[in-house]
Formats: C-alpha cells, structure tokens, sequence
C-alpha cells in the first residue's frame, strides 16, 4: 500500500470529524439530546481513529498532515432527519474508504488498525439505517 492512499484516509477522517461535529453542533428537534450526545461521541472516536491512523504514518517515518486543499464542501442538511441520512452517507463513505486500504494492505499492524476502525463504525452504520427505517 501507498503512503499516499493512507494520507488521503487520513485526510478523509478530518474532514469526516468535523462534518460530525457540524452535526453535533446544529441538530434540534424532539430528539436533540440524544442526537447532540450521539454526535458529539461519534466525533470524538473519529478523532481517535484519525489519531491511530497519523501515529501509524509517524511508526512508518511519514509525515501526518491534513491537506486542506482537498477539503469537501461541508453542509448542514436544514432537517433533523436529513442530518441523520447525511450521517449514514457519510459513515458508509468512511467504511467504503477504508474497505479499499484493507484490501491492499498486507502489513498486520495497519490491517488491525482499518478492521477496528470497520468493526467500531459497522455498530454505528447499522444505528443510523435502523434509525431511519420507517
């Protein structure tokens, strides 16, 4: 595997951490103590998961760094429902992201890491489909 490409899940983590936060920040509504306390957790362990990622790349002798020109457009879907959708994309985003580096990766120390990171965020996934089962 390429340093490049665990960079770029790097980067995708970040950005990831504060689309989450974003959330955390503007969701309202009848469910909004429970959603403000989901979201501010689920960007907490992002921001782990960004940290175990960066530690990997120093272990490698790489560099850790956010590349802010890749940075996507974040928005706040204006419905507490919607907010719940662009959640569920986003974590299947991150699953699709890190299912890639998986595949091509053969060292046992990275390999833990990425089927950890799929592990914690499937729990999560299958909250956010049950969430928005009608």
């Amino acid at each position: 595997m390429k340093t490049l490409q665990l960079k770029d899940f790097l980067n995708h983590l970040h950005f990831f951490s504060v689309q989450l936060q974003a959330y955390h920040w503007n969701f309202k509504g009848i469910d909004f103590l429970y959603f403000h306390k989901f979201f501010d957790e689920r960007y907490s362990e992002v921001l782990e998961q960004k940290d175990k990622i960066a530690e990997y790349l120093r272990y490698k002798k790489e560099i850790a760094l956010i590349d802010f020109t890749k940075a996507p457009v974040i928005s706040v879907p204006k419905k507490d429902i919607d907010i719940v959708e662009a959640a569920l994309d986003a974590y299947l985003a991150a699953q699709a992201e890190c299912d890639k580096l998986l595949q091509n990766t053969k060292d046992p120390v990275l390999e833990n890491i990425l089927q950890q990171f799929m592990e914690d965020n499937a729990k999560i996934i299958y909250f956010l489909q049950s969430t928005l089962e009608k």
